[in-house]
């Protein structure tokens, strides 16, 4: 039976020579890689393109509803036998280009939602569009000293925010998930004070510093979450300050954990499993301990039957035994 993504097969030149001599797929259809071929590459029988192009203008004849787009072009080093440039199929049949749909901007009242506010915004706060910025793994979204220009908000993956000192020590501080806000400590000096680091892919949210502190600005609503949310952050700073000062290691890591799972909850995840995305050196890092107490410590919890850890992965058996736990 012929199917429309013959068409796209064909156009772009997937079965032609030159592609499988560079390697990307050998006759059990793996990848191998660019440059390494361990077997050699599957060709076609002569003249094959007869075929597709037998089979393209079928599927346009049975079913045109099914391609729509723009003309798939041949490429210059095709095999089909066709001019460079030629259409595949006739004009009024266009075959479908798959693009993926990228949000790039936030409203004031979608940035509410993330933040968990509960205050909706007046009318003249829906002119306010805020821009998206992606940020890799292992790479910042700010640096510790760089000049303030503005606030984020974490709108998917996992963050740390490290504090650099003049030894080439760092400290972990804290971490961040979907929904946190970022840079409140850049207000004060109008520097900021940590680097915020991402630990996986993540994209965050920038709210311009000039559109809530500049001596013009026009709303208040911007202003009251922004007071809701920075204060939010100091309390979760001194919940995390009893979390790594706590006076046994074991009861930091059992404390750690209870704190993840109130921050998955939060989110609408499970609070009973989830996995950590910081690894156990910066855990040990932001409790004030060795890499080794902090495995010691979740070994002992897992043994104790609190809870099964596999890798990151963790399921928090008793969650009133952890909460109790206290070494």
């Amino acid at each position: 039976m012929c199917r429309p993504w013959c068409a796209w097969l064909f156009a772009t030149n997937w079965w032609s020579p030159t592609c499988l001599e560079m390697g990307v797929h050998d006759r059990t259809g793996v990848d191998r890689g660019r440059h390494k071929v361990s077997r050699t590459p599957y060709r076609r029988r002569a003249a094959p393109h007869l075929k597709f192009r037998q089979c393209i203008e079928r599927c346009a004849r049975r079913a045109p509803g099914a391609i729509g787009g723009t003309s798939v072009q041949v490429q210059t080093n095709n095999t089909a036998g066709l001019a460079p440039g030629a259409s595949v199929f006739s004009p009024a049949l266009q075959p479908v280009r798959y693009q993926r749909h990228v949000c790039e901007s936030s409203s004031l009242s979608e940035v509410m939602a993330l933040l968990r506010f509960d205050g909706a915004p007046s009318a003249a706060a829906h002119n306010h569009v805020f821009r998206h910025q992606r940020v890799r793994s292992g790479q910042s979204v700010f640096a510790m000293g760089q000049s303030f220009n503005g606030l984020y908000v974490v709108r998917s993956g996992a963050l740390k925010s490290v504090v650099m000192h003049d030894d080439g020590n760092d400290n972990v501080i804290s971490f961040h998930m979907k929904g946190d806000l970022l840079g409140s400590d850049g207000v004060y000096k109008k520097h900021y004070g940590s680097e915020a680091v991402a630990l996986t892919d993540c994209e965050v949210i920038r709210l311009p510093g000039e559109d809530f502190f500049s001596p013009s600005r026009r709303c208040d609503d911007m202003e009251h979450m922004l007071y809701w949310a920075i204060s939010r952050e100091i309390t979760r700073e001194q919940m995390s300050y009893t979390v790594s000062h706590a006076p046994r290691s074991e009861v930091r890591v059992a404390r750690f954990l209870l704190q993840q799972s109130e921050s998955f909850a939060a989110m609408g995840c499970s609070p009973r499993r989830f996995s950590l995305t910081m690894t156990r050196r910066d855990i040990g890092n932001y409790l004030s301990v060795t890499l080794e107490t902090v495995s010691r410590a979740l070994s002992l919890l897992n043994h104790l039957g609190i809870i099964e850890i596999s890798n990151r992965d963790v399921t928090l058996i008793d969650t009133e035994a952890l909460r109790m736990y206290e070494g």
